[in-house]
């Protein structure tokens, strides 16, 4: 019986402590995995390759180098405001 890898089953895990200066990424979201390849190919010092299974990859990366973006929502205002723009916009490139 063959298994299919869902969407919801593509973890990524993180993880560090506050000794450490590197954090482990483990992940199976295959937009990450090629960001970490690529960040790993130009910057081997700070994030090296570690392993890879079946459906995962795990790198090794300098903690400083890691964030995480916590983003408020969006204010009623800014979400007509970025709607009227964009509906200026496509008014734009269909007379094009």
């Amino acid at each position: 019986m063959a298994y299919y890898y869902v969407k919801k089953d593509k973890r990524t895990e993180i993880y560090f402590n506050e000794y450490d200066e590197k954090a482990t990424i483990i992940t199976a979201n295959t937009n990450l995995k090629n960001r970490l390849l690529n960040y790993s190919q130009n910057y081997p010092t700070l994030c090296k390759y570690k392993s890879e299974d079946e459906y995962s990859v795990e790198y090794e990366i300098q903690k400083d180098r890691l964030s995480i973006r916590l983003l408020p929502p969006c204010s009623e205002i800014r979400k007509n405001t970025a709607r009227k723009l964009m509906e200026k916009i496509n008014k734009v490139g269909d007379i094009m």
